[in-house]
């Protein structure tokens, strides 16, 4: 969203709302996934049932005239990138506060106000359910049949979103994070299982792939299973950047650890584009889209702090680079 001088803008908090059932890693059952995507690391404490986003929104005070303070882990929404600063003095004057809270995401008020929330709950909650019935996000064999019903739930998602009042990815605070890759249309991510091509080896089965970004840097730990259990951590380090109109990321990764070995020399680094199609209004899905016409989706669900971590450690598997034999 460019920030124009002309238009009113809207200081919003980053709140993560966990709803229903905790989701469980390396298991994909339906009643894992409820709306909000649930955060395993954090007690249910979300609105009543049926309550929608739009009402959603007005209890936690996030209508045209509120602002909240955010947690000290987002990276701030008034970042150099931002090509109109005033827009941020105004939004803050707005929401009551001398600046701009840090981490802030600021929306567009104009679009929030006309914005249809319950149409968005609605796409996403089609998302999830099909999500629910993957058996490794979208690249096991018997996960390909979902592709097609996977991929016009993401349609329905991207078409529900495209007035969506949030910031371009550039902009958007809540980028900034733990996500785990939870769904994927991808043919080349199926026919590696996973980023490293060791997932389809003999006895050997992709579990899940974490991504982190922090100011500038990004961080992708493939898991892999051997013989049904989780001991294998492939690490990939590099950094990320935007595009000219901050609609899309590119991950450049650098440096890697893959099948025990520290700074694995045959590895000459590897770069992934996506378009950012949206984060959801409470911050819980990301989705994203290869360019070009017919491109793979990317559904990715946003990990409590130090979710990642928890259940790395509960495996026994490093927190910093890859596993070692």
């Amino acid at each position: 969203m460019a920030r124009a001088r002309g238009h009113r803008l809207l200081a919003l908090s980053i709140l993560t709302i966990a709803v229903g059932d905790a989701f469980l890693h390396g298991g994909r059952s339906g009643a894992a996934f409820r709306r909000s995507v649930a955060m395993s690391s954090q007690p249910p404490s979300g609105p009543p049932s049926g309550e929608s986003i739009a009402d959603r929104a007005k209890r936690l005070g996030l209508t045209p005239d509120g602002g909240q303070q955010q947690p000290a882990t987002m990276r701030s929404a008034a970042d150099p990138a931002a090509d109109d600063n005033s827009s941020f003095e105004e939004a803050a004057a707005m929401a009551g506060f001398n600046e701009l809270p840090p981490n802030s995401v600021v929306f567009d008020k104009t679009k929030f106000e006309a914005y249809d929330f319950e149409a968005e709950a609605q796409a996403a909650e089609e998302v999830i359910r099909v999500v629910g019935q993957l058996k490794a996000f979208g690249v096991d064999n018997s996960d390909k049949g979902k592709w097609p019903e996977l991929k016009a739930a993401c349609d329905k998602l991207a078409q529900a979103t495209a007035a969506s009042p949030a910031p371009v990815l550039r902009d958007d605070a809540r980028l900034t994070g733990d996500w785990e890759l939870i769904g994927t249309t991808s043919a080349d991510m199926e026919k590696r299982k996973g980023m490293s091509g060791l997932g389809g080896a003999m006895f050997t089965a992709p579990v899940t792939i974490f991504f982190r970004f922090d100011n500038g840097r990004v961080v992708a730990k493939e898991v892999l299973s051997f013989f049904g259990n989780p001991v294998v951590c492939n690490e990939f380090r590099g950094i990320f950047g935007f595009s000219a109109d901050g609609n899309m990321v590119q991950e450049r990764y650098e440096s890697a650890d893959i099948g025990g070995q520290k700074n694995t020399p045959g590895f000459a680094g590897a770069t992934a584009t996506l378009e950012g199609v949206c984060i959801t209004a409470d911050g819980a899905l990301r989705l994203g889209l290869t360019p070009g016409g017919g491109g793979s989706y990317f559904v990715f669900k946003k990990l409590g702090d130090g979710e990642r971590d928890g259940w790395l450690g509960s495996k026994g598997l490093p927190l910093e680079g890859g596993t070692g034999f």
